[in-house]
């Protein structure tokens, strides 16, 4: 497979697939502008091998990459590059950070922010020790919503490892509460306060041991899915589309990775109010 340089037509279909979900008709044509020969009957024989293996998923004639198959793809690469980094060199990623020790990144597309996002995620939670929860606090949890696969794959990886979690959503609307059949109680653990734990509403923290990951979502698109919430209580094929298309906003989005033992116990104490940790 050559994403990079795509060749064949497996590879053009992933790699168109990489921005986002494309409509199957786009997406042939766009694989027959670079290579003139393919036929349509030989895209859909190769897309239904895709779906067969879970490399893609198709919905109303629309296309996407899965969900569960990009999550394996970044823990193989986030372990691949994790045991090579740390066998080769010494370097200032953000598992060498020292406490105290921050890193900070800037993304305008925020699909590149969660994948470096999950990236990041994943990669501290396999180096973490087992018997400390992991914390989530969302404004909203709409990754349940828009990237159901991507985000039940990331918590039963860390179910997998005799972890538990702890996910604090910042509102509690209808679907707040609806994404709690996500959840069992005992590992996995959610709570909808009625108040705002934290004041700002693009604010998104996640605590891994003792790094803080904390990321600021562009304010206009926050704002669309403030209004999403308001005015949207039953979640179906047409809520899931809308509340996709608003997160395919461009805009500023923050990210930082801080490793700083005071600052996770400080957010782990407000969880306390919360759960039982």
């Amino acid at each position: 497979m050559s994403i990079l340089t795509p060749t064949s037509v497996e590879d053009h279909i992933i790699s168109n697939l990489q921005n986002g979900p494309l409509l199957i008709v786009d997406l042939i044509e766009r694989i027959q502008q670079k290579r003139p020969h393919t036929t349509k009957q030989g895209v859909y024989l190769i897309i239904r091998r895709l779906k067969t293996e879970e490399v893609v998923v198709v919905h109303k004639k629309t296309i996407s990459l899965s969900g569960v198959w990009l999550a394996s793809m970044t823990e193989f690469l986030t372990l691949a590059n994790h045991n090579t980094l740390r066998t080769t060199s010494f370097n200032n990623s953000f598992l060498d950070l020292k406490d105290g020790e921050r890193l900070q990144y800037s993304f305008k597309n925020p699909i590149l922010t969660d994948a470096f996002w999950s990236h990041v995620f994943i990669s501290l939670v396999y180096v973490s020790v087992p018997e400390h929860p992991i914390l989530i606090y969302n404004p909203h949890e709409w990754f349940l919503i828009a990237r159901t696969e991507n985000e039940t794959s990331l918590f039963q990886r860390i179910y997998n490892r005799g972890q538990k979690l702890a996910v604090l959503a910042g509102h509690a609307t209808p679907l707040d509460k609806a994404v709690r059949v996500h959840f069992n109680g005992k590992d996995g653990m959610y709570e909808t306060p009625t108040e705002l734990p934290f004041p700002k509403t693009n604010y998104y923290i996640n605590v891994i041991g003792d790094f803080v990951i904390e990321a600021w979502l562009d304010v206009n698109m926050t704002e669309k899915i403030e209004t999403f919430y308001i005015h949207t209580s039953t979640l179906d094929d047409s809520a899931k589309m809308q509340l996709e298309q608003i997160l395919m906003h461009k805009g500023r989005n923050k990210f930082s990775i801080s490793h700083n033992k005071r600052k996770a116990d400080v957010i782990r104490r407000k969880f306390k109010k919360y759960f039982f940790l």
